[in-house]
């Protein structure tokens, strides 16, 4: 929009602009002043991403601009030079704050715009969405056996496991193989926490979440870029010539480990749906209560589902609202609202789900009241349930449920 406006003050209607005149770097860079505002060593960066990259293209996609003559001569339509004189506002970051981004990893050093744009939580997901990506990198070149099916926050430890990432720190630890194991399992849950916590709670679940002062930016990508330069490490360290412990007992010293407790077994193919829900203002007050229900998918097996079917029912009498693009099927039985979506539909376009791998948490949203007369007089309905359920393949369908008198705990 910047942009936009700055094209509009130089070229007002019906004058027309050739494009390619505005790169011209003669006799001096951005002669049309384009980029003001940025360091001289910049402008050039600044006016190629600014004409060639997603600012161009979406002005060209709203129309604001338009190449009616297809010569390379283009002129600011009337929608342009009306959304140009809107109240435009940005946010000027510390100094101190983006030259301290040039302490970061290689992979997010260029992260200043998100402080200009006051997206914190933006920068934070996809800070973390590197780091997960990262270990994806190394997952998908591992030639190690039963890697490749394998993600999410269990992706570290199998990982490490299987030799792809080592212990970084010979002299920590070493000579005694239960403390540098207790070293390595921390380790490990440190770059699990990156996916487990980070990156599924600022991508999943960012409107839960405060906004972000510059300092609290700054402080989280520092956080992932210490995991990344991590990784990094553990990519290229050696093998630490302690044996990992496989065996059900340990000798550490004069210490004797006991067998380690059975772990339950999963199903080759297992999906679970995940139910949650958050209260929202009913508009004029009263004693009718009002909630956003959520729902969503994850892989609790070890085998990569390739295709789920999540159905969720309920009592129409307490949907709020109507027309939900899916609320389609049959439901059950008569007197149910009906919601479902598969892994094909368009807002999910999942082609696998990994084990230990979540959808996002709002695949079928929906909104119910719980009104004032029923809990008066007709308490017992409250004890009526919402049901969700996933489908997929050959496995046993899974559900959970969670009735109306729940909601309000």
């Amino acid at each position: 929009m910047f942009l936009l406006r700055r094209l509009a003050k130089r070229f007002p209607k019906p004058e027309r602009f050739y494009k390619k005149n505005l790169a011209l770097t003669y006799p001096q860079p951005d002669i049309y002043g384009i980029a003001v505002g940025f360091p001289s060593p910049e402008v050039p960066a600044v006016v190629q991403y600014l004409l060639e990259g997603p600012p161009w293209r979406e002005l060209e996609r709203c129309f604001y601009v338009v190449n009616a003559s297809g010569d390379g001569w283009y002129e600011i339509t009337e929608e342009g030079s009306e959304a140009s004189k809107q109240n435009l506002q940005t946010h000027a970051p510390d100094r101190v704050v983006l030259d301290a981004l040039a302490l970061l990893h290689k992979d997010l050093q260029d992260f200043g715009h998100y402080f200009r744009e006051q997206k914190g939580k933006d920068a934070v997901a996809a800070a973390f969405k590197r780091v997960e990506n990262r270990l994806n990198e190394i997952r998908d070149s591992s030639k190690a056996a039963g890697v490749s099916s394998v993600s999410g926050v269990g992706l570290p430890h199998r990982l490490y496991d299987s030799g792809d990432l080592k212990f970084p720190f010979p002299d920590v630890g070493a000579g005694n193989q239960q403390k540098r194991e207790a070293y390595a399992q921390s380790l490990k849950n440190l770059l699990s926490s990156a996916i487990g916590w980070f990156r599924n709670a600022f991508d999943h679940e960012p409107y839960n979440l405060p906004d972000f002062s510059d300092a609290e930016m700054i402080e989280h990508l520092f956080v992932a870029s210490y995991m990344l330069r991590l990784i990094d490490k553990c990519e290229a360290a050696p093998n630490s010539g302690l044996p990992a412990i496989k065996d059900q007992s340990t000798i550490a010293g004069n210490q004797v480990l006991g067998p380690k407790k059975p772990q339950p077994t999963k199903s080759p193919l297992s999906l679970k749906p995940n139910l949650s829900w958050r209260r929202e203002p009913v508009p004029g007050g009263g004693d009718d209560e009002r909630y956003q229900v959520f729902a969503g998918v994850e892989n609790d097996g070890e085998e990569a589902a390739t295709d789920f079917l999540l159905v969720v029912e309920f009592p129409s009498g307490f949907q709020d609202g109507g027309g939900h693009m899916l609320q389609r099927g049959q439901p059950s039985q008569p007197g149910l609202s009906h919601f479902e979506i598969t892994n094909t539909d368009e807002p999910v376009k999942l082609t696998r789900l990994y084990p230990h791998q979540k959808t996002r948490p709002d695949l079928i949203s929906f909104h119910v009241a719980i009104f004032g007369r029923v809990k008066r007089e007709h308490p017992e309905q409250l004890q009526e349930r919402i049901t969700a359920t996933v489908y997929s393949g050959h496995m046993k369908p899974k559900g959970t449920a969670v009735s109306f008198a729940e909601l309000r705990e």
